[in-house]
């Protein structure tokens, strides 16, 4: 095979910008640090390890971690400057974390001080190991130069270094080490769809880089034409969108920049000032905000369908009365959950409600969510939940339960839902099979801004102990624009009867029960906003010595609309060991005034 090379000035290549390639998502990075897509893993990767949950740290901190951390929280700049340089003088070790420091402190504290930033950004390019391999080096230069670019100080320096890193970066050797690292870890050969995807995100995190500094340096129509060539290789970049768009505004080419800014909504990775931008623009258009979330819908349908093609399932001989019940653990700031949620999309688009019922509590993880809810953190801890995404069928565990359920951590990239879901489907198909041990039947009205919920247990398996009856209020579908770029959330769960509690228990009379709850939406709303504004205070707190405070899509969005039109009610029955005995679902319907 052979790769096209883009020949131009290279600046720096933003692997950040790349949120869809074809190869698996690495893991995610937890929440502390500032946000960021990670770089796509090497084609031929194994699935991507699930996003963990932010805590403690348990390994023993070293003195010099201790040293970094402390100097990290003096607020003087200039003694903070001071105390970099010396740990720089003091451990070889720290090297390349402190000297990105020094950059960073000089750009946003000093940026008059060019000779001293000039120094700091050979500094940072001369401890770039001499032993990584031309693609690391790129990645690592083009990290470095976008912190000149972004201040807009030097930037023929960062433009010479990418440049020179990018004309050392060869696509066939890139790709026959893809090959190599494979063979070597005894993996499964990259194919040659995924090779091209690894090598062409390398190339369009360099071009992009390049071609906002060209920009920035005047050069417009060479900067421009390296930025189109990004978004042939990846059409959802958002930096290299986003540069275009400001660029379509400058010449008074309103729609086009439209166009460009829609683009790069859709990995989720625009900034709050780009999105006020572009809002603003779509008003100034369409003389309105009428309209703006349903363009932005068809943008998303257009260009990011999903990848699975679901076929609808045909029943069996062995089918049985069974509902299955199929929970996801998933964060809208998750990388890897981007191709689980997708393979749980077309899971609902092959079964019918009889057969399963889907749902989705998002999570803070890595980053906030503004879906999150108390019980869905509940479910997550009843569970114990390594990390997202994480799918449990009908209770399913590690290790299975009486050989019941199904269970799985991990997932991937947009792409990766054609591998994921057939291991859902045949899961699933297998549980059709099995008969359920009680029966259930559910209805739910609305009333006013409560939910009122009864439902009825019955046949209940003699040997099943410790019965809970999970309640749980869903809508139908949300919609959000995370860090992962997914822009649809079906099934996502708005409240969870007994948010504290492990369900409500059931006493059985007769072999029969009823039960009853009521869901408040006032409360829930307060809840969503309560549990999203101490996340985002959290992270606030344990990054205060960032010298880049993050930012993160869900601030100031969380989700309290409710469409009440668009309410559904899911129960299920699940005993001491966690095995879902049955579930139901129903839509919720008004009240009907008499007359």
């Amino acid at each position: 095979m052979t790769f096209k090379r883009f020949r131009s000035t290279v600046l720096p290549l933003s692997l950040f910008g790349v949120m869809l390639a074809a190869a698996p998502f690495v893991a995610a990075q937890t929440g502390g640090g500032t946000p960021q897509t990670p770089p796509p893993a090497p084609a031929g990767a194994k699935p991507a390890p699930p996003a963990t949950q932010p805590s403690p740290a348990t390994r023993p901190v070293t003195p010099l971690q201790q040293w970094l951390t402390d100097t990290r929280k003096i607020e003087d700049p200039g003694k903070k400057l001071e105390a970099l340089r010396s740990i720089r003088n003091g451990s070889a070790a720290a090297l390349r974390t402190v000297d990105t420091d020094i950059l960073s402190l000089l750009l946003t504290k000093f940026p008059d001080r060019t000779d001293d930033i000039g120094a700091a950004f050979r500094q940072v390019l001369d401890g770039i190991p001499a032993s990584s391999s031309p693609e690391s080096r790129l990645a690592m230069t083009v990290s470095a130069a976008t912190l000149l670019l972004d201040r807009k100080i030097l930037l023929y320096k960062a433009e010479a270094a990418v440049a020179q890193a990018y004309e050392a970066f060869d696509p066939e050797k890139y790709a026959a080490s893809l090959r190599k690292m494979a063979a070597d870890s005894k993996r499964p050969a990259p194919s040659e769809k995924q090779l091209t995807t690894s090598v062409n995100n390398t190339k369009a995190r360099a071009l992009e880089t390049l071609g906002r500094l060209h920009i920035a340096l005047g050069d417009t129509a060479r900067g421009e034409k390296e930025l189109k060539d990004v978004l042939t290789l990846n059409p959802v970049s958002a930096p290299a969108a986003i540069a275009l768009a400001e660029s379509a505004v400058k010449h008074g080419e309103k729609n086009t920049a439209l166009g460009y800014y829609f683009a790069a909504a859709l990995g989720g990775r625009i900034k709050p000032a780009d999105e006020t931008a572009m809002r603003g623009l779509y008003r100034d258009v369409s003389g309105s905000d009428a309209g703006f979330e349903d363009a932005w819908d068809k943008t998303y349908r257009e260009k990011l369908p999903n990848p699975v093609t679901a076929e609808k399932y045909v029943r069996t001989a062995s089918r049985t009365n069974r509902t299955i019940l199929a929970e996801m653990f998933t964060g809208s700031g998750c990388p890897p959950c981007a191709g689980a949620d997708l393979a749980l999309d077309a899971v609902m688009a092959r079964y019918r409600p009889e057969d399963v019922i889907a749902i989705a509590y998002h999570v803070h993880i890595p980053q906030p969510d503004p879906m999150t809810t108390p019980g869905s953190m509940a479910r997550k801890e009843y569970y114990k939940v390594p990390g997202v995404p994480t799918i449990h069928v009908d209770g399913g565990g590690e290790p299975p339960s009486a050989g019941r359920g199904y269970f799985k951590v991990g997932g991937g990239d947009r792409d990766s839902a054609t591998r994921i879901y057939p291991d859902y489907v045949k899961a699933i198909d297998k549980e059709l099979e099995i008969a359920p041990r009680g029966a259930l039947g559910v209805r739910a009205s609305l009333d006013g801004q409560r939910v009122k919920v009864t439902a009825t247990v019955s046949n209940v398996a003699a040997d099943a102990k410790d019965l809970k009856l999970h309640v749980i209020l869903a809508e139908h579908e949300l919609r959000f624009s995370g860090e992962n770029g997914i822009r649809f959330h079906p099934m996502a769960v708005r409240g969870v009867a007994g948010d504290d509690k492990p369900g409500l228990p059931v006493t059985l009379e007769s072999g029969k029960a009823t039960i009853t709850h009521t869901f408040d939406l006032a409360t829930i709303r307060e809840q969503i906003v309560k549990s999203l504004a101490d996340e985002i205070a959290k992270r606030r707190e344990q990054t205060k010595a960032a010298p880049v405070p993050p930012t993160y899509r869900a601030e100031g969005h969380a989700y309290t609309e409710i469409d009440t039109s668009a309410l559904a009610v899911v129960v299920f029955l699940q005993d001491a060991d966690r095995n879902v005995l049955q579930a139901a679902r129903a839509d919720v319907a008004p009240v009907r005034t008499k007359r």
